[in-house]
């Protein structure tokens, strides 16, 4: 009996003793656009927008590794689509690389709800860890096909982790939101212009005959 306490005496005392270089402190991941709203753009047409990393309240040795995601529209299944994405891995404004998905394989895809592919990588972190600041992680340009309904368009990351020094996956990274405002074409505003100029000079006609 006293040898089975001490054998669990041991290993507490072992598992106390243990480094708590992982998980000591855990802060907060979270993505964010810019700008959110007042991205006006008509069909055919597209807009820019950054996307970035917020890393707060973590404590040396936890640090964070990367993310993964995909992009998805809220409310519209098809019209939308990743024009392009410029990744800068590895640089000190942006050190979280993707190495699952290349700028060149996600430029193209369809917004139907959601892209394809992955957003960012969290599998096999490469060892760029950091810790609190805020990072530019990639440039995207979003596409409007000809034919999208005017109006009010909301975007958001899904399937939203983030990963730790340790390969660790965590379900809490916090979502990247922005909108599109999709306006008539130059082209429509053009028409409905005219229309409305002949259907004021036809009035304004019909006004004169019955007065002369």
């Amino acid at each position: 009996m006293k040898t089975r306490i001490y054998q669990i005496a041991l290993v507490l005392i072992v598992a106390l003793a243990l480094p708590t270089a992982a998980f000591a402190t855990i802060g907060t991941v979270g993505l964010s656009f810019s700008p959110l709203s007042s991205n006006v753009t008509s069909p055919g047409s597209s807009v820019t927008l950054t996307l970035s990393i917020a890393v707060a309240g973590f404590a040396d040795p936890d640090r964070v590794g990367g993310f993964d995601g995909f992009l998805t529209s809220l409310n519209s299944s098809t019209g939308f689509f990743i024009q392009s994405r410029t990744t800068t891995p590895n640089s000190v404004s942006s050190p979280f690389s993707d190495p699952q998905t290349t700028d060149a394989t996600l430029a193209g895809q369809p917004l139907n709800p959601s892209n394809a592919n992955d957003i960012g990588a969290s599998v096999s972190p490469t060892g760029n860890f950091q810790t609190n600041g805020n990072y530019t992680q990639s440039t995207w340009v979003i596409g409007v096909n000809s034919g999208v309904t005017p109006g009010t368009y909301n975007f958001t990351t899904s399937t939203n982790i983030w990963t730790d020094q340790t390969g660790g996956e965590h379900s809490n990274l916090g979502a990247g939101t922005f909108s599109l405002v999709v306006v008539p074409e130059p082209a429509t505003l053009s028409l409905l212009g005219l229309g409305g100029l002949g259907s004021f000079g036809l009035t304004l006609l019909r006004a004169r005959r019955r007065l002369s």
